[in-house]
Order: structure tokens, then sequence, then C-alpha cells
């Protein structure tokens, strides 16, 4: 371990760029294509650390957070009840992570997880990244994506639905999307700890993309070059559309996502059989009222971004769409025919994905048998 420390310290050390989010600023698309081009990123001197998460890069995040973290995450790695098992990988991870910057010093690496951002909500953790990261890299620059409070509480809507979720009405600002759209809470942790040079604040907004393309604006200040020789993934973890959050919030009653603390593997991918299904319906669009609630509940969020950000952005946001007052097409409301069919699609899964696990489990007592 010494010896390896010391190589460490006589090799010359790579640059990162780091992607923090935030959530619902298409990160997975961005994720998807650092997986699909790494091969050709490496011939531009760029490195993509599938060591840390082949596409979401989690395991960064998870160096830099408390030890008392308890998410999806470390449940599902046994890691939130077992302090020495986590502190075990821990170690095992950011030594990986010394390694790997030694193997490819002269290579510029990107990392990108949201998590960075919707995780790390204090000022220690986002110090013990610092310290972490100025150990393995020469210079660090930060790439944020900021979206309007109103569409990140549509898209935070659409994301609960799929995990399970019964809400069908669009809340009041602040009840669930607050942690995503108080930029200046979030970019204020950040600047606390990092110069404000090195952190790179974007609008998620096709307006204000360069080329007016999601992946040429992050590749721009990630250092990338753009090469028609790039794989572009289709759209992915799209907003559901408003029929699709009706019929699968119904759904949800009858298959929940988890049953206790376990997960409810009857679910199988009713979620993207019923996005499939509905995605000719229009995703919901909100009331004037509705975006005059959420921009006046975000003002000093959003007056304090463009003042120290973006000064000559007028307005900051591209304003959005909303319906007119004789529009009951996004009213939540379900019908009883709707509900029928909803409570109808849930039996027939349910049957089927029994019957499903029942063969698997027959299959494998034969297979285990034979052998």
């Amino acid at each position: 371990m010494i010896f390896k420390i010391k190589v460490f310290l006589m090799t010359t050390k790579p640059t990162v760029t780091l992607h923090i989010g935030t959530e619902k600023t298409g990160t997975t698309t961005i994720q998807e294509f650092l997986f699909l081009n790494k091969s050709i990123l490496l011939r531009q001197n760029v490195f993509i650390p599938a060591f840390l998460g082949p596409r979401n890069h989690r395991w960064a995040v998870f160096l830099a957070e408390g030890d008392d973290r308890v998410d999806s995450f470390t449940k599902s790695r046994g890691l939130s009840e077992d302090k020495e098992k986590r502190l075990s990988i821990k170690s095992f991870k950011r030594e990986e992570l010394f390694q790997k910057t030694i193997d490819f010093s002269n290579k510029h690496w990107v990392i990108s997880s949201e998590f960075f951002q919707s995780r790390l909500t204090t000022e220690l953790e986002i110090r013990e990244l610092k310290k972490i990261l100025l150990e393995a890299f020469s210079s660090v620059n930060i790439v944020i994506y900021v979206r309007e409070p109103i569409r990140t509480a549509i898209a935070t809507w659409s994301t609960m639905i799929k995990a399970g979720g019964t809400i069908r009405a669009l809340w009041e600002p602040g009840r669930f999307e607050k942690n995503n759209c108080d930029h200046k809470a979030i970019l204020s942790r950040w600047l606390n700890v990092f110069d404000k040079h090195q952190i790179t604040v974007r609008l998620f907004d096709r307006n204000s993309f360069e080329n007016d393309d999601l992946l040429n604006d992050f590749c721009k200040y990630a250092r990338i070059t753009m090469s028609p020789d790039f794989a572009i993934p289709a759209p992915s973890n799209q907003s559901l559309s408003f029929k699709a959050i009706l019929i699968l919030s119904e759904i949800n009653k009858s298959i929940p996502n988890f049953i206790g603390p376990r997960k409810n593997y009857i679910r199988g991918d009713i979620v993207k059989y019923i996005e499939n299904c509905l995605k000719a319906y229009p995703g919901y669009i909100p009331t004037k009222d509705e975006v005059e609630q959420y921009a006046e509940y975000y003002s000093d969020s959003t007056d304090w971004i463009k003042e120290q950000f973006f000064p000559m952005n007028t307005p900051l946001w591209t304003p959005s769409l909303t319906r007119d007052c004789d529009d009951h097409r996004f009213e939540p409301h379900i019908s009883h025919t709707e509900r029928d069919l909803a409570l109808l699609v849930a039996n027939i899964w349910n049957d089927k994905s029994k019957e499903l696990l029942k063969f698997n489990r027959r299959a494998k007592r034969v297979q285990n048998v034979s052998l």
C-alpha cells in the first residue's frame, strides 16, 4: 500500500470533469452516451471509469457520502447496517480509484452521476469529495444542469409514478421537488467548497443548448470533441404521458413496487408496457396558475441563478406551455372504464407473473436435480 501511494505521488495526475446532475436534466441520456462511446472516447484520451458504475458512476458518490446514508443503493448491497463491510468496501473503492488514476494518468476523466447533487446534501460530504478528487486529479471542473422548477416537478412526478406512486395531481411547490429545484441552495453548497471558476452551470433548455442539442452541449463543457463516429442513444427515462400517469397510478395500488421491505418482482416491466401503450397521449400541461405558483415559490433562487451565472438571459427560462382553463384532458380523475381497465391489466399481469415465477422455480429445481 505504501509503495502504491509513493508511485501515485510520483505520477502525473489526470484531469477530470465531474457531471453532478441535477436530477431530471437528461443525465440518463448523457450517461448512456458515455457508455456507448467509451472506446471512441479513449482514442480521444477521454477515460470513462466503468469501475465506478457501468453507466451511472454511483460508487464515486459513495466514497464521499456519510456512513449513515441509507437508500436503495446501500440497501441492495447490504451496506446499510453492516458498518464494517461499508468501511471496507469504501477503502477498497478508494484505493481502486487511485490505482486507476495511475494507470490512466494521461487521460481526461469524465465522471457522471446525478447523485452527487441529490445525495451529497451537506457541505461536509462535498468537502470529503473535494479531498478525494484533489488526491487523485490535478484539476477538477464541474458541470451541472439546472431546469425550470415546474418542468422538474412534472418530471419528478412521472418518476414517482414509475416507482410505484399513486399521486394523480401535480402538488403545490416545495413538497417533493425542492431538493432538485432550489438551485440557489444546491449551488451555494458547492460554491462554499469549490471555486466559482471550477463550476459550469448550464440551463436544461433546448434554446440554450449548443447547436440546440444536449449531447453537443455536454461534450463542449466536458472537454469532449464531437465526432460523427459517436453512437447517439435514443431518448431515455422520458416522462410518462398524463394518461399513463393515471392508469399506472391505479395499477400501482394492486401491484405495489415494494411488499414490506422487499422489492415486488411481480411488477416486472409493467412500467415500460404501460408507457409504450399510452405514449401517443400528451404529457401533462400545467395551468397558468400552476406555472405562476412555481415561479413565485422559486423566484429568489431563479433571480440568484440569473445574477450569478446568466446576467444576460431575460427571462431565464423559455416560457412554459400552459393549457386553457376549459381543457379538461388533464383533470386528476380516472373514469370507471379506466379504473376497470387498470384493474383488469393488474389482475392479468399478476397471474402471468406468478405463473412465470413458478415455471422458473420448477426449471431451477429440475436443473439442480440433473446436476
